[in-house]
């Protein structure tokens, strides 16, 4: 009573937790709107998936219109987060109903769907159990069956609560049933059309990954994916640990980090693994050693990590990573150390192109730069020495497509960037100097996407970090700007990655249709 008080005399008051809800209760009771405008802006700034159900139920009694806008579209965009606190047992009937209708709630899946409408009925809040399984029916004839697995949905079936009834049972059999024998569709045109279709942010599209990287003044855990036909790019969830240096690669739809250096300069034994499906980053077995500056490439279906630079210098040993068993094995080692080598595979033999090793003579250490390429054929188990580059390059970027590779980037010297692309025809087994009129750059990222790549970031010829991005048309040799990076950066890495509009944070509605 004090704070309306006060209030009443100045205009002003102290909102805390402590009488956020007396304070707004009051201003509606006596229709005080500057006081509701002060509760409700407080409100706004504490919402987060934890609190958002709560406040969603002040908004909802109070009549707070945009309070009640602001928090849905938290509630939206972090459904599955928001289904697993403790708020969400709270939520009345109507309000979960219009979320799991929403063509925008961010799930990637729609078993998550089911999994939060199961875990609201079954968390018997306020003694309300035997009305919310009641209200189940309803509830189930929104979850859309046509997109869920004929296994899974067999399993729904043996659930207890839905074994008890009859209706919920009728609703899950039927959605088992538009699935037809043996996993095949079968119509049913009992089912509403949007109803076999994903939800928005279930649509799958391939981003453009980058990870990682330094960027100006430190090493970022920065992750972001550049979705081509939405024009821009997106935040995915940071790494664990801040690294540049590093080498990444997609293996079966997972993306890894192998190696690098810390925020410290160390040099990184460490591994980690970003799965798209469940948006989260895993560390796997570490790196029998230290290194920075490797090659990388999937090769007959496992990781194979290509010479470094360790605390030694240039190494020409060679690693191999068995996913499932989760081991490191060395395999044959190049003739000749080389770090900050590029590698690329044609599918039968595995290409290790230029780099750099050190130099001892007496007490003066130097790096000397590589044309050489080495070529694995895992047959013979060894490596033989390939065709001679155009041009000594450490630090290049490579892609393989339609028999040729194209190297682009690098440094011939410290801080001294490489001029033009190199085509080299596996076929032919020769290297072809191409037209390429785009940024002059190294320490870049880079990316294949069918008939084009992308040069991502990087270091000018000026020697500054850069945002800049391109993507190189195959077919016709042109370079063509996109969008920049969210920030410059350099010493990052990429690879692309099918994944769901889902993962992708600050994907808002407008971008979506």
């Amino acid at each position: 009573m004090d704070d309306i008080l006060h209030f009443a005399y100045t205009g002003e008051v102290c909102v805390h937790d402590g009488n956020v809800r007396q304070l707004l209760a009051t201003s509606r009771f006596l229709q005080m709107n500057n006081l509701k405008e002060m509760t409700t802006s407080y409100l706004e700034k504490k919402l987060n998936p934890s609190s958002a159900v709560d406040i969603l139920l002040l908004a909802d009694k109070h009549k707070c219109e945009n309070l009640l806008a602001a928090t849905e579209k938290v509630i939206i965009d972090n459904f599955v987060i928001v289904s697993k606190t403790e708020g969400f047992k709270k939520m009345k009937f109507e309000m979960i109903h219009m979320f799991i209708q929403s063509e925008y709630i961010r799930v990637s899946k729609e078993e998550e769907v089911y999994e939060a409408v199961m875990l609201w009925v079954k968390s018997d809040f306020g003694n309300q159990r035997l009305e919310r399984i009641s209200q189940l029916p309803n509830l189930l004839r929104e979850i859309r069956f046509a997109l869920i697995s004929p296994p899974y949905i067999t399993e729904m079936t043996m659930d207890p609560t839905i074994l008890e009834n009859s209706e919920c049972y009728d609703i899950v059999t039927e959605g088992l049933n538009y699935h037809g024998s043996a996993g095949v569709m079968a119509p049913n045109h009992s089912y509403e059309p949007k109803l076999t279709k994903p939800r928005k942010l279930m649509e799958t599209v391939l981003g453009v990954i980058s990870v990682g990287g330094w960027d100006k003044e430190k090493p970022v855990t920065d992750v972001y994916a550049f979705v081509e036909s939405k024009k821009n790019w997106f935040p995915l969830k940071s790494m664990p640990t801040a690294c540049y240096g590093h080498s990444v690669v997609n293996s079966d739809g997972l993306i890894y980090v192998i190696g690098g250096r810390d925020e410290n300069a160390k040099l990184l034994t460490t591994v980690t693994r970003f799965d798209p499906a469940t948006n989260d980053w895993r560390s796997v077995k570490n790196l029998p050693y230290a290194l920075t500056s490797t090659g990388v490439c999937i090769f007959k279906g496992q990781i194979y990590v290509v010479g470094g630079i360790s605390h030694k210098g240039s190494l020409k040993s060679v690693l191999r990573y068995s996913s499932r068993y989760n081991v490191w094995q060395k395999v044959a080692n190049l003739k000749y150390p080389r770090g900050a080598c590029t590698v690329v595979t044609d599918g039968k033999l595995m290409y290790a192109i230029g780099g750099m090793r050190k130099v001892v003579t007496g007490q003066d250490v130097s790096w000397e730069y590589l044309d050489s390429m080495e070529i694995y054929d895992k047959d013979s188990k060894s490596w033989t020495m390939g065709k001679d580059l155009l041009n000594k390059r450490a630090y290049g970027t490579a892609v393989y497509t339609n028999k040729k590779i194209y190297l682009t980037g690098g440094q011939n010297k410290l801080l001294s960037n490489v001029k033009g692309i190199e085509l080299y025809d596996t076929m032919k087994v020769e290297w072809v100097s191409i037209s390429y009129f785009g940024i002059q750059r190294s320490l870049n990222g880079i990316a294949l996407n069918e008939n084009t790549f992308f040069l991502v970031g990087g270091i000018s010829k000026d020697g500054e970090v850069i945002d800049s991005v391109e993507v190189f048309d195959m077919t016709r040799n042109r370079s063509t700007k996109v969008a920049t990076l969210p920030k410059t950066l350099s010493m990052l890495q990429c690879c692309t990655l099918p994944m769901k509009l889902a993962v992708l944070q600050g994907m808002d509605t407008e971008l979506i249709n």
